[in-house]
């Protein structure tokens, strides 16, 4: 299917439809587009079962409980053999709806590295844990995620404003916890007095 303002012949494609109309051609993509969505929930779903239920159907990250413990792992491992571990958490502004925030998991979820873990928050806040990152190339690699996010994902509302995520970072000291390295995440900013 192709629009009929292309600059070729109808001649050169004989076995292409031509839609004059950008309503016909949206009307023709769009049952394809669904399919592809679907495809990819059904595909979600299904490595969900096959991991036993630790990964979120709805937004391909671990479950909660499922992160706590591989962070948990993640911590141990990183102390024993002394390299980095770095978390981050990408909020999203309070107006955003239920659904955009499950499809900017589902990107993150996408983006991140193989070694790298991350879950949906029960705010709706993404969290994510780079194994073997030091802070600062942590921050690296949360501000291009941040980037995507924010040139990718648009409100309903207002089209043309792209909902930007705010980041907070933290890297893993000598005496940490799960508990303690998520509370720096976690801590809402107090401004200097």
């Amino acid at each position: 299917v192709l629009c009929a303002a292309a600059p070729f012949s109808r001649e050169a494609f004989p076995g292409v439809t031509f839609v004059a109309e950008p309503e016909r051609l949206v009307q023709r993509m769009l049952p394809f587009i669904r399919l592809h969505a679907f495809e990819e929930r059904l595909r979600r779903i299904l490595r969900s079962f096959d991991n036993n239920g630790i990964i979120d159907p709805a937004t391909g990250l671990l479950t909660l409980d499922a992160f706590l413990r591989d962070l948990e792992r993640a911590l141990a491992d990183a102390r024993e053999r002394g390299t980095g571990l770095s978390v981050a958490r990408f909020v999203f502004d309070v107006g955003l709806p239920d659904r955009a925030r499950r499809d900017a998991a589902r990107l993150v979820s996408r983006l991140v590295r193989g070694v790298d873990f991350g879950c949906c928050d029960t705010d709706g806040t993404v969290l994510l844990a780079f194994t073997e990152t030091d802070l600062r190339h942590a921050h690296v690699v949360a501000r291009r995620i941040a980037s995507v996010l924010k040139h990718t994902m648009l409100t309903p509302d207002q089209i043309h404003t792209p909902a930007a995520p705010s980041v907070t970072l933290a890297t893993r000291k000598s005496a940490d916890t799960v508990a303690s390295l998520l509370a720096r995440v976690t801590m809402p900013a107090i401004a200097a007095e």
